[in-house]
């Protein structure tokens, strides 16, 4: 247990610049479980050196030298691995609900924040086990999101092609191409033109518990020759200007009419999204190579441009608890590729791309998924 605590305290000491001068420390706190975890974030007004140390049925936090105003003295949570927060002095301690709990933490920022990660030990590794016959379930649970839906439109051409439609067109085709390439359970967040929240599409992926979520758009710019493909994954803050503003363009939904407080409509939606996104943090660097590869392949199709991938606060990705992308298919505010997204056999290329991404992707970490590559058919006799 010592050890356990030396070893959390020695990863977690932020070195603050010398002779800086130290503020009063501010915090904003709330605890979320995603599963099988329990984050504890406290948000700072400003970054600030910490020592944490994991105690008997407790984890401390001290924020050594520095003078920190309290935002409340208990706290408590019906949470499976937190029962209180407290505060005292320099100190915060979250009470366990179970004395023999694992816990790590760790600063990040963007905003400032310290997270605190709880959970059971992991268990021992399993004996290898015989590969599972033919007529076993499929390996993998891939969750496709068509964007937009029912009044909710998304961009129109200018010749009056909707996004919601040509986002519906490719998502089914490429539930057909995954079906081929992958022994794979797909679903879709909507295959008719229905209006679903954006939770309630991500609450999909994590209740099948996926393997993947991948949420299909088209963009659109005030830029008329914009032209190609684009693959996001989710940021606090977005890579550039363009990457938020088509974060804000696709973020863009009807509110409720009144929120009962307490709901969740009614919250903070910026602590919200801080939570949600710890969601993410762990599938961070898969999401990445994920989108890198769907990019690859949409920027070896013809007539496409290299955008590269890019980060964003979508709230379409906010809480997915496995890897999870954005994939901006093509301008449909340029008249030209408005046209190709309008076209079936450009549906089927670009269906059939991001269907070969995800199939190489999945190819290193999970190969008995992959179905053998059909040979190819002999060239017909000459007459």
């Amino acid at each position: 247990m010592a050890r356990r605590a030396l070893l959390a305290a020695g990863l977690c000491l932020l070195a603050l610049p010398a002779g800086a001068q130290e503020a009063p420390l501010s915090f904003e706190v709330a605890v979320v479980h995603v599963e099988p975890t329990t984050q504890v974030v406290f948000k700072q007004s400003s970054p600030a050196r910490f020592t944490p140390t994991l105690l008997p049925g407790a984890f401390r936090i001290q924020w050594a030298s520095q003078r920190i105003i309290v935002p409340f003295a208990e706290r408590k949570y019906d949470d499976p691995f937190v029962s209180a927060v407290r505060f005292s002095g320099d100190t915060a301690i979250i009470e366990l609900t179970e004395p023999n709990l694992s816990a790590r933490a760790y600063p990040l920022g963007n905003p400032d924040r310290v997270v605190v990660e709880i959970g059971r030990p992991a268990p021992p590794p399993a004996a290898p086990q015989a590969a599972p016959p033919p007529s076993a379930a499929p390996a993998l649970t891939i969750v496709i999101d068509a964007g937009h839906g029912g009044t909710e439109t998304g961009a129109i051409g200018p010749g009056g092609l909707q996004e919601k439609d040509a986002t519906l067109a490719i998502a089914r085709r490429l539930s057909t191409s995954l079906t081929r390439m992958l022994s794979a359970r797909v679903l879709l967040t909507r295959d008719s033109d229905s209006l679903i929240s954006l939770d309630d599409r991500t609450a999909l992926a994590n209740h099948e518990k996926a393997d993947l979520f991948l949420s299909i758009h088209a963009n659109s710019s005030r830029a008329t020759g914009a032209r190609g493909s684009e693959t996001y994954y989710l940021s606090l803050e977005a890579s550039d200007k363009l990457a938020q503003e088509v974060a804000n363009q696709e973020n863009q939904v009807p509110l409720p009419a009144a929120a009962e407080p307490g709901t969740a409509a009614s919250r903070d939606s910026s602590i919200d999204f801080i939570l949600w996104d710890l969601a993410q943090t762990a599938h961070l660097k898969e999401s990445s190579a994920l989108a890198d590869t769907i990019q690859e392949e949409l920027n070896a199709l013809s007539g496409t441009q290299n955008r590269g991938i890019k980060q964003a606060p979508f709230r379409v990705l906010v809480g997915a608890t496995m890897p999870a992308v954005l994939v901006e298919t093509a301008f449909i505010s340029n008249a030209d590729e408005e046209k190709k997204l309008a076209n079936p056999v450009f549906q089927q290329s670009v269906a059939d791309a991001i269907a070969k991404a995800i199939s190489r992707f999945f190819a290193r970490r999970k190969p008995g998924a992959v179905r053998p590559t059909p040979a190819a058919a002999p060239p017909a006799a000459s007459p």
